[in-house]
């Protein structure tokens, strides 16, 4: 039984939080969930300029194009 499982769960969760909680980890994990905020705040600020613009899109460009049936 000893193979099967050498460490408890609750100290798998124990070193699964102290890692978590050290410095360099909270400023990578930091700087990682406000890079992906940033990012994803300008894809939808970008997307909403982009769906609010109005373009007119006309079936000819000018007289002589008018006038040529297909």
């Amino acid at each position: 039984m000893a193979y099967v499982e050498p460490l408890h769960w609750m100290v798998w969760g124990t070193l699964g939080l102290l890692i978590l909680f050290t410095p360099p980890v909270l400023y990578l994990s930091a700087s990682l969930l406000l890079g992906g905020t940033l990012v994803f705040w300008h894809w939808e600020a970008m997307l909403i300029s982009y769906l609010a613009t109005r373009v007119i899109v006309l079936p000819f460009e000018s007289l002589q194009g008018m006038t040529i049936l297909y």
